[in-house]
């Protein structure tokens, strides 16, 4: 038999995760912690989308905002899930804070997400005022768009 590891406990959290089973996800999280298994940054990005899923959006902001007290790094995939919550409970300015106050240092594909995520709710919400602003703010910080994001705005502004 396999010991289970910090990737397989994440496979099973990633599942919970997507069905928003919380209670079952923070019971995987305790067995970790009693295995001694360390934790990384998707175990946190599950537990908040697990949050999230539960409507649970407060949650999920406190565990983020946790991580930084722990040896994880709060990266692209973390902060995407704590903006997907704030998206989710309709707090674009949360969202916005996070991606700005958070500068994070990532060049994988995850890096552009939150950003991506934020102007696609602003192109739903038909406010080119804002697009404009935060796209702006996003230059200011240095922090880009994924071509994602540019599709959206074709689509927009026809």
């Amino acid at each position: 038999r396999v010991p289970r590891n910090t990737f397989f406990y994440n496979k099973e959290l990633q599942m919970l995760s997507q069905m928003g089973d919380i209670e079952r996800a923070l019971a995987v999280m305790d067995e970790m912690k009693e295995k001694r298994i360390p934790p990384d940054e998707f175990t946190y990005a599950w537990i908040i989308n697990a949050y999230t899923k539960a409507d649970l959006h407060d949650e999920a902001f406190e565990l983020y905002e946790e991580v930084s007290s722990t040896s994880i790094v709060r990266g692209s995939v973390l902060q995407l899930y704590a903006v997907v919550a704030a998206i989710s409970k309709g707090d674009l300015e949360h969202a916005k804070r996070l991606v700005f106050r958070d500068s994070i240092i990532d060049t994988s594909a995850y890096r552009s997400r939150p950003a991506d995520l934020i102007l696609r709710e602003l192109c739903i919400r038909e406010d080119s005022a804002e697009i404009n602003a935060f796209k702006k703010q996003l230059s200011e910080q240095g922090l880009s768009l994924s071509g994602y994001s540019y599709g959206n705005l074709i689509a927009f502004y026809g």
